[in-house]
């Protein structure tokens, strides 16, 4: 009798975990895509510009952390201008900042650098730059 009720339990158990297919569960190997609307890369702004910076962060699924960083570059030093990071669950994501360019310098070389992941572990990293005179 016990035997019978073993094989019983061993089978309720075991349709139980095969009725779990591959359906169920949710392969993802699409990296976050980013776009930068603006400022466009390589572009120049004169001392006193404002510069809008906008940028896109999307995912088929949803994203997870968000990571951006302006730096400043001049004379062989680099220096943060500005930086944020933020968790989202979202599948779209808009980050804005505003530059007012500094009115004493030469020539500034910025760099804007946005990493975002999603809770798949896929990253997606997007680098660029633009000058002030």
């Amino acid at each position: 009798m016990k035997s019978k009720w073993i094989i019983q339990v061993f089978t309720a158990l075991t349709i139980t975990f095969v009725s779990c297919t591959k359906e169920d569960i949710f392969y993802d190997e699409d990296v976050p895509g980013i776009k930068v609307y603006s400022p466009v890369g390589q572009s120049v702004f004169a001392a006193g510009d404002t510069v809008d910076i906008h940028v896109e962060i999307t995912d088929n699924d949803e994203l997870h952390e968000i990571e951006a960083i302006l730096k400043a570059g001049r004379d062989g030093a680099e220096e943060v201008v500005w930086e944020t990071a933020t968790h989202s669950h979202e599948a779209s994501y808009d980050l804005y900042y505003r530059l007012i360019v500094p009115t004493n310098t030469n020539l500034i070389d910025y760099k804007l650098e946005v990493r975002a992941s999603d809770h798949h572990g896929n990253i997606g990293y997007k680098m660029l730059m633009f000058y002030a005179m």
